[in-house]
Order: structure tokens, then C-alpha cells, then sequence
């Protein structure tokens, strides 16, 4: 079986969460984020594994702009068009990997 994927919204580690045997959720594996919690679930281990992995990933560019408090620029993403405060990896609006411009 596969290994899992880093989350595709903000590069965190995913885990398998087994279905519990009662309740709601009973049959359904969980994939989930331990940074973000995206979560995933479905009925077969192995399709869900197969689903979380084969996400396409978005890329974007870090633009910077003048910033309206101070005149100080901040980053933006080129694909959501929304700012953020620090330089990220991933775009923590769209979840779109930052690729930095050399």
C-alpha cells in the first residue's frame, strides 16, 4: 500500500484514523492533516489512500505588494489573490505550494 502524501492545503503530515465500530462514522477510514485537519474519509482503505495521494497540487507565486499599513510590502498569492504575514510554503488561503521566484 501506498504512503501517504503530505496534506495538499498546507504541507502537514497526514495520518490513517481506522473506523471506530460504532456511531456515524462506522466503515469509514479518515485520512486527516495533524496541522491543518483536512480531513478524508471513505469506505476502502486502499481507494481512500489512492484519492488523498492523487490530488492535484496548485502552485502559485509569491508577489509582493505595497502593504496599506506603514508602506511595507506583503506577500500575496498569485492564485487566490489574498495576503498572508510571513512567507509560507503553502498559500494558507487556497492551500496552493508557494513557488518563489529566484
Amino acid at each position: 500500500m501506498s504512503e501517504l502524501e503530505p496534506c495538499p492545503f498546507c504541507g502537514g503530515e497526514a495520518e490513517e484514523i481506522e473506523p471506530p465500530r460504532k456511531g456515524y462514522w462506522m466503515g469509514f477510514w479518515r485520512i486527516r492533516c495533524t496541522g491543518c485537519h483536512a480531513l478524508m474519509h471513505g469506505s476502502h482503505r486502499g481507494m481512500n489512500r489512492d484519492a488523498w495521494n492523487r490530488r492535484a497540487e496548485r502552485t502559485c507565486r509569491e508577489e509582493w505588494v505595497p502593504g496599506s499599513v506603514g508602506g511595507t510590502s506583503v506577500p500575496v498569492c498569485s492564485n487566490c489573490g489574498r495576503g498572508w504575514e510571513a512567507a509560507e510554503v503553502y498559500c494558507p488561503n487556497c492551500g496552493a505550494r508557494v513557488v518563489k521566484e529566484e
